[in-house]
């Protein structure tokens, strides 16, 4: 009697147990999409694995049943193509489709052979091995089409979710859904059907009317409003960001359009994190897109909005993302020290700040700057690795790029500068007549940086004088100021003033 009761607790024990071990599955967010005038797809999602089927129904109150009268695919290819599926390969990636697809818990059945402008009602089946239903959902209403317009022209889709697949491990067998909000029902697509990675191609041409009569055929210049969802993606969201591609009206022209995947889990980084820019000169950083991973988002490219009190708002797009340039423009730190800057994605509305070191302009910083060191033999004073008239010292003193071929200074109408230089000569026309002068560029700190001007004028290259007047200051771009002082017709020993130089010396 003891062994007895021993077994019979023994047994017991596992049939408690069996529930919560085998749990049944339930079916959820079941819709039915990729309607035409032959067949239908239905989409379910379900929380346990298991075998998928189907009940189809003539009437509303589910007593006509006609399962036996249509042709039923399960997780079809979408391409469809006979040729794909009478191939090894073919068959295999048929197969290799299927598996991620039951591994995601998602399934997806084809209704073929359906009355066109006829109306049926569907019920999704979760079943077990032997078949028999485990869960069922609510019958769902569709309509077929009654006719198909041939049309020419083709409004493709790719949705990109190689950005999204990078975070889990990949999203084969996860279902794409596109709606229309000028259709009654959706378009389904596979990930791994018929595109490598993680990507999933919709021919929009399958959109029926609001009433869901015939192919959808926009107006010449109209949008489609998408609505782009997933099922079989787990734990994973975020946002589509895509490019919105109008109608054009033309059969004869194609209309192609791509849209993204942008996790929540996004994180902007600068790198390095405290850049060092020097007084006047563009800065550059490196802006990277993270998951919550710290792994990089390869895919991320789009608008960053930058904020600083002294850094005008403007925007960057560029891939990889690459600060300094803010709406075309260089970003010109002025003033030394530290400066804040604000990094931010409007649309998922993360950001970051950085520091931003901005050396003073002096001849040291300005060499660690285009040359990396100070000893560096490419950085001396009075080499000249581009070549142009200019050494590197007097590139400095005129504030020139040392890597850059510079030539004269440009000028515009009143003076402003357009294009930095050595000096040049200019003309400023007054009511007595012509002011002829010798203008040129110096730093506005030349002073605290010890270096003098002397514009000097020649009448035979050998003998040069200096000029008495002060130059005097008729402009600026913010670092550097435009100065110039008057061409004198004569030299100081009555000749010819035919040549001018600007000598530049520091103590």
């Amino acid at each position: 009697m003891k062994i007895v009761k021993q077994l019979i607790f023994a047994v017991v024990c596992l049939v408690a147990t069996c529930p919560s071990t085998f749990a049944a599955p339930e079916i959820s967010g079941e819709m039915v999409g990729n309607v035409t005038t032959t067949s239908a797809t239905l989409c379910w999602e379900v929380s346990e694995p298991a075998m998928s089927g189907v009940k189809i129904y003539s009437d509303a109150a589910g007593s006509q049943e006609v399962t036996g009268e249509v042709a039923i695919e399960i997780s079809p290819l979408i391409a469809n193509r006979r040729e794909i599926r009478s191939t090894p390969a073919g068959r295999e990636m048929n197969r290799q489709i299927k598996a991620a697809m039951s591994a995601r818990q998602v399934a997806l059945v084809k209704v073929i052979g359906l009355t066109p402008g006829a109306s049926y009602w569907m019920r999704c089946e979760a079943l077990d091995g032997s078949g028999a239903v485990q869960d069922a959902s609510a019958l769902l209403p569709v309509t077929t089409a009654e006719r198909s317009e041939f049309v020419i022209e083709s409004r493709q889709l790719v949705v990109d979710l190689t950005a999204a697949g990078a975070i889990i491990g990949g999203l084969s067998g996860t279902v794409v859904v596109v709606a229309n909000g000028d259709s009654p029902y959706p378009l389904f697509s596979v990930i791994g059907d018929g595109l490598s990675g993680d990507r999933a191609y919709m021919d929009l041409t399958h959109f029926l009317t609001a009433s869901g009569e015939t192919t959808l055929i926009p107006a010449s210049g109209s949008l489609m409003n998408l609505t782009i969802s997933l099922k079989g993606s787990g734990d994973l969201s975020g946002n589509f960001e895509g490019n919105e591609v109008g109608f054009n009206g033309e059969s004869t022209v194609a209309s192609a359009s791509t849209t993204n995947f942008i996790p929540e889990n996004l994180f902007l980084v600068a790198v390095p994190d405290r850049p060092t820019a020097l007084q006047g000169r563009a800065f550059t950083v490196d802006l990277r897109a993270n998951d919550a991973l710290g792994d990089p988002l390869v895919d991320f490219n789009r608008a960053l909005t930058f904020t600083n009190a002294s850094i005008p708002t403007g925007s960057l797009n560029s891939s990889p993302l690459v600060s300094g340039i803010l709406n075309d423009q260089e970003v010109v730190l002025s003033s030394p020290g530290n400066q804040a800057v604000i990094v931010s994605d409007p649309i998922s509305g993360k950001e970051t700040s950085f520091n931003v070191e901005v050396l003073a302009y002096n001849y040291d910083n300005y060499r660690r700057h285009y040359f990396g060191d100070l000893v560096d033999p490419n950085g001396d004073p009075n080499a000249n690795g581009d070549g142009d008239p200019f050494d590197n010292f007097q590139e400095f003193a005129y504030g020139l790029n040392p890597a850059e071929n510079d030539g004269a200074l440009l000028l515009g109408d009143g003076f402003n500068i357009i294009k930095r230089g050595g000096p040049v000569t200019s003309l400023r026309f007054e009511s007595d007549g012509v002011d002829f002068r010798v203008t040129f560029l110096r730093p506005k700190n030349y002073q605290e940086l010890g270096l003098n001007y002397s514009p000097r004028f020649s009448a035979d290259l050998a003998t040069w004088f200096d000029v008495a007047t002060d130059p005097e200051v008729i402009g600026t771009d913010g670092e550097m100021e435009l100065v110039s002082v008057p061409y004198p017709f004569f030299t100081p020993d009555v000749r010819k003033a035919r040549f001018f130089n600007v000598a530049v010396s520091i103590p």
